[in-house]
């Protein structure tokens, strides 16, 4: 049997195609491990359950005892299941699933992407920062595994991102939109234009601020709130839903003509090839206090200019 392990709705989204690519030869059970717990998350849950021979919600806070409970969970949950030969995972650097690696022997590795991360070559997947108390963590309970040993051990990796390099060599790429239907679109339809949210300082209140501002210069008809967004935008058309933007687009905007803006956020990358849809990033003048090391600002930038994608400076 296979173990497949979420932490992210796009992580389930792409966990189903990896399933169903295997046609049905190969069984999997399914994991949600994730510190939120809302709607969307249960939704994506369901969805990881139907493709599934058995699946399990973990959820956990971010402390120690959580952390500790979780693994428990997460052992007795495998413990009355067939045995594991292979785990998928995306969260190279979780200490959690590196523990469960190193508890279970002769294991072959499969990783996917978690979205940006993994072709952004500044982020935590390439070069990673280990704080204190996970050094402690690690040394107590005798964890071996580690991110880099993920990468060396994993013999393949799904990837949405084709033609990039990503944190190994060897991908396959998987689909998550189907783009069939999108370039049939009337020369006369009206043009959309849709923000897709993302906080981009520190401050909420400079975020929503600078984002009415782009919504008034650039006239936008929809905003997309991104899910850690505490701050609401004024004078828009919210587009509020439980599915990843990847979903919603396909729902929501089907055969439109559109505009999507954002800053920096890697799911319009899903979107590169559509005739009917042009994308623009836009890069504020101010960058201080930024939620972001600046270094990944820079090369998410850098990155879709590569891309192609239209970067437009306010």
């Amino acid at each position: 049997m296979n173990l497949i392990i979420c932490c992210t709705p796009l992580q389930v989204l792409i966990a189903k195609e990896i399933i169903l690519s295997n046609g049905g030869k190969e069984k999997f059970y399914g994991v949600m491990l994730s510190p939120v717990k809302n709607e969307k998350y249960e939704y994506y849950y369901s969805l990881l359950k139907e493709v599934t021979s058995d699946a399990f919600f973990i959820y956990r806070k971010q402390t120690v005892l959580s952390w500790g409970i979780s693994f428990l969970k997460l052992k007795i949950f495998l413990f009355f299941k067939k045995r594991i030969n292979s785990i998928y995972l995306s969260n190279i650097n979780d200490e959690l699933i590196h523990l469960l690696i190193d508890s279970m022997r002769h294991i072959d590795l499969y990783t996917f992407d978690d979205g940006t991360a993994n072709i952004i070559k500044t982020s935590a997947f390439y070069s990673r920062s280990v704080r204190n108390r996970t050094k402690i963590l690690r040394a107590a309970l005798r964890i071996k595994t580690t991110m880099n040993t993920v990468k060396e051990k994993s013999l393949l990796h799904y990837t949405i991102y084709p033609n990039i390099s990503n944190i190994i060599n060897k991908t396959k790429v998987v689909s998550i939109f189907n783009t069939e239907n999108y370039d049939n679109v009337r020369s006369d339809e009206k043009l959309i234009k849709v923000f897709l949210g993302q906080p981009f300082y520190n401050s909420s209140i400079r975020n929503k601020d600078f984002i009415e501002k782009i919504v008034k210069k650039l006239d936008i008809d929809f905003y997309i709130p991104h899910p850690r967004e505490d701050y609401r935008v004024e004078n828009v058309t919210y587009v509020e839903s439980k599915l990843v933007f990847e979903e919603l687009f396909a729902k929501e905007f089907s055969n439109k003509k559109c505009i999507i803006y954002t800053f920096y956020s890697g799911a319009i990358l899903n979107l590169l090839n559509l005739s009917s849809v042009q994308l623009i990033s836009i890069l504020p003048k101010e960058l201080d206090d930024l939620i972001i090391p600046r270094k990944v600002v820079n090369e998410s930038y850098y990155l879709f200019k590569q891309l192609g994608i239209e970067v437009l400076e306010i």
